[in-house]
């Protein structure tokens, strides 16, 4: 895998504002971090639930705990379904 550094500049809820690559200046007074994307993904989004640690949820990660939660939800439905 190919690794490529992006500056990612995003707001306070997580959402991605702007991606760049091969940027080095860093933007004044608005929340950012460098992230390392595998060639093949991209940022989805900013994990803020820990806010001193920010951490970028990447296409292929965010793609696995979809199906996951589609797979949980589908067993759940299942079993309560005819007891609402």
């Amino acid at each position: 895998h190919i690794m490529n550094t992006a500056l990612v500049i995003y707001d306070l809820t997580g959402k991605v504002l702007a991606v760049y690559f091969g940027e080095t200046e860093v933007p004044q007074g608005i929340p950012y971090m460098f992230v390392d994307i595998p060639e093949s993904e991209s940022v989805v989004s900013i994990d803020l639930s820990d806010p001193k640690n920010p951490k970028a949820i990447l296409s292929g990660e965010n793609k696995t705990d979809l199906t996951k939660i589609k797979e949980y939800s589908g067993h759940e439905n299942a079993g309560n379904s005819g007891r609402i």
